[in-house]
C-alpha cells in the first residue's frame, strides 16, 4: 500500500487534512450558492417542478448569452432567489428586443405561462 504521508511529521499533516477539508468544504459552498442564479422560481418556494422548469433555466442561460451577464443579482443567495420569485422580468436592450417575448414565455414565474414544450420554444425562435 502507498504511503501518501511517509515523510511528513504529524503537525502537517494535520494542517494539510485542515486545508483539504476547508477546500472541499469551499467548493460545495460555492457551487452551491452558483447554482442559485439557475433556482426556478416555484423551486424557491418549495412547490412542485415539472419539465417547464428546464426551460426557464434555459431562459436565464439565454439571458446571459445575449446580454453576458445574469438577470438577477444580489449580495446573497437569499436576495437572488427572491428575485427569482417576484422581481419583474427582467428587460432586454432596443437592439435585442425581437427576443423578448420568447424570454418573458421562458422567465414566466408561474410554470403554466412558459413554453410547454420545446418544440414550442423552437418554433418562436424561427419566428423570431
Amino acid at each position: 500500500m502507498l504511503d501518501l504521508w511517509n515523510g511528513i511529521p504529524a503537525e502537517r499533516r494535520a494542517l494539510l487534512l485542515q486545508i483539504v477539508r476547508y477546500g472541499l468544504v469551499g467548493l460545495a459552498v460555492t457551487s452551491a450558492q452558483a447554482l442559485v442564479y439557475w433556482v426556478l422560481a416555484e423551486q424557491a418556494q418549495g412547490l412542485p417542478v415539472d419539465r417547464r422548469g428546464d426551460l426557464y433555466s434555459l431562459g436565464i442561460m439565454f439571458y446571459e448569452m445575449l446580454v453576458r451577464r445574469k438577470p438577477y443579482h444580489g449580495e446573497t443567495a437569499i436576495e437572488i432567489l427572491q428575485q427569482h420569485v417576484g422581481a419583474p422580468l427582467p428587460q432586454l436592450p432596443a437592439e435585442l428586443a425581437g427576443f423578448q417575448p420568447i424570454l418573458d414565455k421562458l422567465l414566466a414565474k408561474r410554470p403554466n405561462d412558459r413554453f410547454d414544450t420545446g418544440a414550442q420554444l423552437i418554433e418562436a425562435l424561427a419566428g423570431a
